[in-house]
């Protein structure tokens, strides 16, 4: 009769709320994984920017490097040239 009816029906809300409860934490935990995901790609993400300043650096350096040659290789040829004959 009736209770059993309404025995049927809170068995179905009851089921019902364990399946919402399932996928709630099934979200949660891929909103964690995605977490974790993103705060991994942040890391990298400012990494590379440290790594990418720490190259314009070096090749300022190297830039300075060569010219700085260039003036002693110059310096040199006018001294290798006050020793021609």
């Amino acid at each position: 009769g009736a209770a059993d009816q309404a025995l049927a029906s809170i068995s179905t809300i009851s089921d019902a709320v364990s399946t919402i409860t399932e996928m709630n934490l099934s979200i949660a935990s891929a909103v964690e994984e995605q977490s974790a995901a993103a705060n991994e790609i942040t890391g990298n993400v400012v990494r590379i920017a440290e790594s990418s300043g720490q190259i314009v650096t070096n090749m300022q350096n190297t830039g300075q490097a060569i010219k700085q040659l260039g003036e002693s290789t110059e310096s040199l040829v006018k001294l290798v040239e006050r020793f021609k004959v």
